[in-house]
């Protein structure tokens, strides 16, 4: 496996952060997306997306990239969270929202003290369980 050092990332306008959101258009556009029709790159307001693709069918499948290198902060928690709440007032046709972080989350089930932590997984599966009764409520 390939061990990349993200903080060697290229910068785009001074911002590694800018570098990181380029990198993962670039991705998401050349995911094979059936039914796909077009993909936009958005600047700045994003509207909670770097870039999304519009299918066929009207559904659009929305990609957001967060430069968090290291463990998530709660004002990083708090970001992710505006960024889900701006995406579900801002795209209607809202199918599938990636976020992109360039780290695996940590699983408390590793602990060495032998101790139950809340890992990074756990808490995105609190806000992933938030997330989606707030995107039911919207339809």
């Amino acid at each position: 496996m390939i061990d990349i050092n993200w903080n060697n990332i290229r910068c785009i306008d001074s911002s590694q952060q800018n570098g990181f959101e380029e990198f993962i258009c670039q991705l998401a556009r050349k995911q094979k997306i059936e039914n796909a029709e077009k993909f936009i790159r958005v600047g700045k307001p994003d509207g909670g997306v770097e870039g999304y693709w519009i299918c066929k069918d009207g559904f659009e499948i929305c990609w957001q990239a967060k430069f968090f290198t290291s463990a998530i902060s709660n004002s990083q928690w708090n970001q992710i969270n505006s960024s889900v709440k701006t995406v579900l007032n801002t795209h209607k046709n809202l199918k599938k929202y990636i976020i992109c972080f360039p780290h695996d989350l940590s699983d408390g089930r590793n602990n060495q003290e032998g101790k139950k932590i809340k890992s990074e997984f756990d808490k995105w599966n609190e806000c992933l369980e938030k997330w989606t009764s707030e995107s039911r409520k919207k339809g």
